[in-house]
């Protein structure tokens, strides 16, 4: 199968970023997928030597012909997404966001900042977390990316099927994850 899979093996910061763009580049990848939430950013180095950092498009969106896509398991601000597109205007054909990722809201941030968790485990406070738990809890109240009117319509498909089709023809994708293997719940101590 041809995929390659970047994950953190300590607490983030790794050059995750950098790692996946590289190997993208080096093995002519064709899809990158980023996965997470707003709470990372990732870092990489364009062509004209500007730092981008992103926190929701993977680095791979730096090179041409990549078709960057927000998977399904995703936790989506949208006005970072949307800074992020603006600033590499980066063309909307070759975005595709899983209309059933998660849409953090203010009310998931302001539920982190109340929490202490960014006092107390150094948390990003991005709303990340308490937009993971809403919806693991399935109380009905999680906002979906296809029922948000600010993303570009254009972009709002099914990421499983296209990703399938894509493996199908052998092509080539990569899969960036976010943060790292010390901030898993299953590994941590809180």
């Amino acid at each position: 199968m041809p995929v390659t899979v970047i994950v953190g093996g300590q607490f983030g910061s790794e050059g995750k970023g950098k790692v996946a763009c590289e190997f993208s580049r080096m093995q002519s990848a064709s899809v990158a997928v980023r996965t997470g939430g707003s709470n990372s950013g990732h870092t990489v180095i364009d062509r004209d030597g500007t730092v981008r950092i992103f926190r929701h498009l993977p680095t791979s969106a730096i090179l041409d012909d990549v078709i960057c896509v927000i998977a399904p398991g995703t936790y989506l601000d949208v006005e970072v997404l949307l800074r992020e597109i603006a600033e590499i205007d980066f063309p909307l054909d070759r975005l595709l966001i899983d209309e059933n990722a998660v849409i953090i809201s203010e009310q998931h941030k302001e539920t982190e900042r109340a929490s202490g968790l960014i006092e107390g485990i150094s948390s990003t406070g991005s709303g990340t977390g308490a937009a993971l738990v809403e919806r693991v809890q399935r109380g009905g109240t999680v906002s979906f990316a296809k029922d948000d009117s600010r993303l570009p319509r254009q972009c709002l498909g099914h990421s499983r099927q296209f990703l399938r089709e894509r493996l199908n023809r052998n092509d080539r994708s990569i899969l960036e994850g976010t943060q790292g293997f010390g901030l898993s719940v299953l590994h941590s101590r809180r």
